[in-house]
């Protein structure tokens, strides 16, 4: 008897109709798989958080996007400017410029370094931000900031978070606040900075209240969360962002 198997194929467009009939005869064949469920990224994604409806925020990748989800169906593909490799980009960038004498930083110590400041103006503001002592520090809140504020990095885009609601904005009034309610984080072959998704509840939810929407609707509210643990490798476990 053959099995079932679910194949979990990238967000973009990467294979055309007649490799992955080849693929699918090459399982076939050799594996005795009988059946096929073929899902892209974002909506597997969206399932291992338990839901079937919500919005992902795919970051980490070179490709960051937004992708909303609506009963097992991406609707769109939203892209975002500022991916993991220009934020290490970004950070020995800001090493270089301080002459400490850093080496260069891969992005796995970018990830572990960066922090994302639930208010950046304050921090800046402190008596700490500046000291020599704690310049690794306000540089790595400095690179997290970038998600939200791009032109720091010298990146013309829009943050993660104006690209969020507007997916979400582009879609059918009807399902924006269920959207609204089940954003989805996740870092493809990376980590989530830490503070992102409290940082994004925020944001979001600041954006929805000062939006024409919360007029027309009632009065929406944000909420996301985050999959896949700091220190997986490529098993999704549900969590929470607690920083």
């Amino acid at each position: 008897m053959g099995l079932p198997m679910i194949i979990v194929k990238p967000t973009l467009p990467a294979y055309n109709k007649s490799e992955i009939e080849k693929i699918l005869r090459t399982l076939e064949r050799r594996f005795q798989i009988s059946h096929f469920s073929i899902m892209s990224s974002a909506v597997a994604a969206i399932y291992a958080s338990g839901r079937e409806t919500g919005v992902l925020i795919e970051c980490g990748t070179r490709t960051p996007m937004v992708v909303p989800v609506y009963k097992g169906r991406k609707i769109a593909i939203h892209y975002l400017g500022v991916s993991h490799d220009k934020l290490t980009k970004y950070m020995n960038k800001l090493f270089t410029e301080a002459q400490l004498g850093f080496p260069p930083i891969e992005r796995a110590q970018m990830e572990e370094c960066a922090y994302i400041s639930i208010d950046f103006e304050r921090e800046r503001r402190s008596k700490s931000f500046n000291r020599p002592t704690n310049f690794q520090q306000s540089c790595g809140i400095r690179c997290g900031e970038a998600l939200f504020r791009p032109a720091l990095a010298g990146i013309d885009s829009p943050g993660v978070h104006e690209v969020t609601f507007e997916a979400i904005m582009a879609c059918n009034h009807a399902i924006r606040q269920e959207l609204l309610e089940n954003i989805v984080v996740c870092a493809a072959n990376g980590k989530v900075l830490r503070g992102f998704t409290r940082r994004l509840d925020r944001e979001m939810n600041d954006m929805v209240n000062h939006s024409s929407q919360r007029n027309a609707h009632g009065a929406l509210h944000c909420h996301a969360f985050q999959i896949a643990s700091y220190d997986r490798k490529a098993v999704f476990w549900p969590i929470l962002d607690r920083r």
